[in-house]
């Protein structure tokens, strides 16, 4: 089976952040869990796809930050 990872450019940026963020942040997974919770398919939880999608944020959320800074 081929690293999810190493499927495409997101997905290697994704990769090479670190998710220690996530479980550091207090109350956050227990959130990203109630997401997943919600959001059931077929008896199945996907949280992988939820921390991907946050860490992707996250991600975005620093580059406007650095853009903004800048521009002051």
């Amino acid at each position: 089976m081929t690293n999810i990872y190493d499927m495409n450019q997101t997905m290697r940026l994704i990769g090479m952040q670190l998710f220690s963020m996530i479980y550091e942040s207090p109350g956050l997974m227990r959130q990203i869990n109630d997401i997943a919770e919600a959001r059931t398919l077929l008896g199945r939880r996907y949280i992988e796809p939820l921390l991907d999608a946050y860490v992707l944020g996250y991600m975005h959320g620093k580059r406007a930050d650095r853009q903004r800074r800048k521009k002051s």
